[in-house]
């Protein structure tokens, strides 16, 4: 849970760490659980509902301008966002 922590930029307490663990656990143990079942007869379903045209046409519109687009970030750049790097060359 640190290295999600620490990833995500969400910092944790040790005691939410631990809740969090035990939940992930959880999921973890009934997803396991699912992956027991039996679903050879099964066809598969992407929805329960049978849907038609979920898509809009590709078409171009408008977008922000870079000032827009920028006019909340934390830190700024030569017109592009600053953020921490996530990751190393070590992970």
């Amino acid at each position: 849970m640190a290295k999600l922590s620490r990833l995500s930029q969400l910092p944790l307490t040790s005691k939410e760490e631990d809740a969090y663990a035990a939940q992930v656990e959880e999921i973890l143990e009934y997803v396991e659980q699912l992956s027991k079942v039996d679903t050879s007869g099964v066809e598969p379903t992407f929805s329960p509902i049978d849907l038609k045209n979920v898509t809009r046409p590709d078409e171009p519109q408008a977008g922000l301008s870079q000032e827009e687009a920028l006019k909340d970030a934390r830190e700024v750049k030569n017109g592009l966002f600053v953020v921490k790097t996530i990751s190393s060359k070590s992970s």
